[in-house]
């Protein structure tokens, strides 16, 4: 008997150690996703500025040569290869904002005079005019789409008209085949900043603002509720200049900001922007190149430029709470601008450095339930049709986890088949804790079909059809 309860113990000491094992190593797995170096964009003449994701493979950035400020755009493609795009249709004017809608079609806003907004759609041969600011003030601040709509964009001016005058605001709601453009009267003397626009949905988008005109005043915020039928003006709790960079979450309560005067602050929402509190943090967010909500998760990533020739990239994963700095090679490198797309519970993000060094980070995320109303938990497993079915390019696809004994986590598999039954991606593959999750999928780079997503947990599994139409 002796022997046997030693034994045991010695069985359940075991048992504990190699828990432990597991857990640290998938706890350290998850906090040491790094950024790397994936390219370098040879081009000593050359400084860039902007770069937009149009999914985890499909990238776009802009530049300009130091001597002239002649144009310069590169895109990647297949995942691996990275080539300089055509400027066909294009004029010598210096590029300020691009905007990728998927590895074909993009939007890119120029400066000077009667700046323009060019558009390409067959990836970047040619370049034709959407629309221009008219005038001889016009600058093109930022242009920005929904991720979870991206029918809808908007993008913004400095005044055609000179400062002092009210700047404009353009708006699509078909993937940029049209653009209306509105007066922003109420607030003259101020500016859009490049780049500072959230476009969450249809109706909901927010431009940070610049004081060009008079003394400084509290950090101000355009924002519109209702797909820019009312515009309104928010203000932050600080005295300044210029707010920098503002991003909210796609429940459009949840918002972060940054001003360029408080290097040591920034700022929060939870009810939409009515109300803002400021917190202080030992990372210069002032110069805030980007802030990046993760839908479907409370995490968040900032790209800041700090004082002298480098950068640092933060992250949380509690809405802002805390941060981290995020490891990334070469710290001397001047970060100009960062973007993120959520791929099932995986991150890929891109930030193009001043020098045109890209950087890469593949992240995996936990993805919080999209619904938990009354804190009610699904007792049973639900695969939901996908919506909107048929799609193009993006569908979500929603789905119920239930709790098991003790509420405990559940490993939960969401894979995509093509036709023939072939996998082709997995969409989520980890533990999950009780809930209702949505994610989403794009199939841009697939051909249209038929398709089938596969859930599987457990003893669970269900299967249902989806229809791709380009």
């Amino acid at each position: 008997m002796i022997t046997i309860i030693s034994n045991c113990k010695r069985l359940c000491f075991k048992f504990i150690f190699y828990l432990s094992v597991i857990f640290v190593y998938f706890t350290f797995k998850q906090a040491s996703a790094q950024w790397v170096i994936e390219t370098s964009l040879n081009n000593p003449q050359a400084i860039f500025n902007y770069l937009s994701s149009a999914d985890s493979t499909n990238v776009w950035v802009i530049g300009s040569t130091w001597s002239n400020n002649t144009p310069i755009i590169y895109r990647r493609f297949d995942g691996i290869i990275w080539l300089e795009v055509s400027l066909s249709g294009i004029s010598n004017q210096p590029l300020t904002c691009i905007a990728a809608l998927s590895s074909s079609t993009a939007f890119v806003g120029a400066g000077n005079n009667n700046a323009s907004m060019y558009k390409t759609t067959n990836n970047g041969n040619n370049w034709q005019i959407a629309f221009n600011t008219g005038g001889n003030s016009g600058y093109l601040n930022d242009v920005r789409f929904s991720r979870k709509h991206p029918a809808y964009g908007y993008a913004c001016s400095d005044p055609p008209a000179g400062n002092g005058t009210p700047f404009k605001i353009y708006k699509t709601s078909n993937y940029g085949q049209n653009w209306t453009v509105f007066d922003a009267a109420i607030i003259n003397n101020y500016v859009g900043y490049t780049p500072s626009i959230c476009v969450t949905d249809s109706n909901h988008a927010w431009f940070g603002l610049n004081k060009n005109v008079g003394g400084s005043n509290y950090g101000k915020i355009l924002c519109t509720t209702n797909g820019g039928l009312n515009f309104s003006t928010l203000s932050l709790p600080m005295v300044g200049y210029v707010t920098s960079s503002i991003e909210f979450k796609d429940n459009n309560l949840v918002g972060m900001a940054a001003m360029q005067e408080h290097s040591n602050y920034y700022f929060k929402t939870t009810n939409g922007g009515l109300n803002w509190n400021y917190y202080s943090s030992p990372y210069y967010f002032g110069n805030c190149k980007r802030i990046i909500s993760i839908p479907n998760s409370n995490v968040w990533y900032v790209a800041i430029e700090i004082l002298g020739p480098s950068g640092r990239i933060l992250k949380s994963t509690d809405d802002g709470t805390t941060w981290v700095s995020m490891s990334t090679p070469g710290n001397q490198y001047q970060i100009e601008y960062m973007d993120a797309v959520l791929k099932g519970n995986k991150v890929y993000a891109f930030a193009v450095s001043l020098e045109g060094h890209i950087l890469k980070l593949i992240d995996t995320v936990a993805l919080t339930p999209v619904s938990n109303e009354g804190e009610l938990i699904p007792d049973k497993y639900i695969l939901y049709q996908n919506y909107p079915n048929p799609f193009n390019p993006t569908t979500k696809i929603r789905f119920d986890i239930p709790s098991n004994v003790k509420r405990q986590t559940s490993n939960v598999k969401l894979v995509i088949h093509n036709v023939i039954g072939k996998e082709i991606t997995t969409l989520i593959n980890e533990q999950m804790n009780p809930g209702t999750y949505e994610v989403e999928w794009d199939a841009s780079n697939y051909p249209s079909g038929i398709y089938y997503y596969k859930l599987t947990s457990g003893d669970y599994s269900e299967t249902k059809k989806m229809i791709f139409i380009k």
